[in-house]
C-alpha cells in the first residue's frame, strides 16, 4: 500500500515538475555537467541512462532510492578509477 502512494506521488511530481523552471546547473557538487545533460527533462535524462545501462530495464521506473543507490555506485566506480 506505501509503494502504491509513494508511486502515485511521483507521478504528481513529475506532472508538477513540468511546471517550475531550474537553474541551469553548469556544476553540481564540483561535477561539470555536461550542456546536453543541463537540457535534459527528467523523463529524457532517465531515457539516456537507460540507454547506457547494460540491464534491460526501466530506469524511469525505478525507486528514488534505488536510483540514488545506482548514482553513488557509479560515483564509488568513477573515484575507484582516479
Amino acid at each position: 500500500m506505501l509503494r502504491l502512494f509513494m508511486r502515485a506521488m511521483g507521478y504528481v511530481y513529475c506532472f508538477l515538475e513540468k511546471f517550475v523552471s531550474y537553474p541551469n546547473d553548469h556544476t553540481i557538487l564540483g561535477v561539470p555537467i555536461d550542456e546536453d545533460l543541463q537540457k535534459m527533462s527528467r523523463r529524457e535524462i532517465c531515457e539516456y541512462i537507460e540507454s547506457q545501462t547494460p540491464a534491460k530495464g526501466s530506469f524511469w521506473d525505478l525507486d528514488s532510492t534505488t536510483k540514488m543507490r545506482f548514482g553513488a555506485q557509479l560515483l564509488r566506480e568513477m573515484l575507484k578509477r582516479d
